[in-house]
């Protein structure tokens, strides 16, 4: 059941909702809690890089398609966490290998 101002593709889409309860999740979502921060590649119109940062994690979108990030942009407003969530438009196969850690 979806909000009727969030934005899908229509393409494949997964009720977050099963997968938020699945054993092992809990533990995840402690760590986010510590501020972790998430990559989340082809993250399409943004239902895992939100579901994430609903947790307190602060994550990194990335899809290579503008539209997709336009729409994930636009429902991370709508679920309050767009400070929360970097959205990039790149080729994740180029730029994940610059990436490197803070730590």
């Amino acid at each position: 059941h979806y909000n009727r101002h969030i934005n899908i593709t229509n393409t494949i889409h997964h009720d977050h909702h099963d997968h938020h309860h699945q054993n092992g999740n809990q533990d995840f979502e402690k760590s986010c809690g510590s501020k972790l921060v998430l990559l989340d590649a082809f993250c399409g119109a943004g239902g895992n890089s939100i579901q994430f940062a609903l947790q307190g994690c602060l994550v990194i979108g990335i899809d290579i398609d503008p539209v997709k990030i336009a729409l994930a942009k636009h429902n991370a407003t709508i679920y309050g966490v767009a400070d929360q969530i970097e959205f990039l438009t790149a080729d994740c196969f180029e730029l994940i290998p610059t990436l490197r850690s803070h730590t």
